[in-house]
């Protein structure tokens, strides 16, 4: 079970979310959650004349950090090899090892 939620010093939270299952399901669920609430960024780029949107956080980056908190690992690191491979079976991480290069290049 993992709970996500905006604000842990508070006594209210506005929007909290558990989460129990199998792990991609859980996966699946807390990603959609963290894609759902992630704030948009809004720019104008010279020469373009219409604003361009986009998620504060790049998808690619909220996956791998997801994956990385589920196996707990960090460059190559890995916390919980047994919750690892059940994620890599699912082809939701590598073994590669460089999610965390990606996320931060991202």
């Amino acid at each position: 079970m993992i709970y996500i939620h905006d604000d842990k010093t508070g006594d209210t939270f506005s929007d909290m979310k558990s989460f129990e299952g199998p792990l991609h399901t859980i996966f699946d669920e807390a990603y959609s959650f963290i894609v759902r609430n992630t704030p948009t960024v809004s720019n104008f780029i010279k020469g373009n004349p219409k604003r361009q949107d986009s998620p504060l956080y790049h998808e690619e980056a909220v996956r791998e950090a997801l994956v990385n908190a589920l196996a707990k690992g960090h460059i190559s690191v890995l916390r919980n090899p047994d919750i690892a491979h059940a994620l890599y079976l699912r082809g939701l991480m590598e073994k590669a090892r460089r999610g965390s290069v990606l996320m931060i290049r991202q």
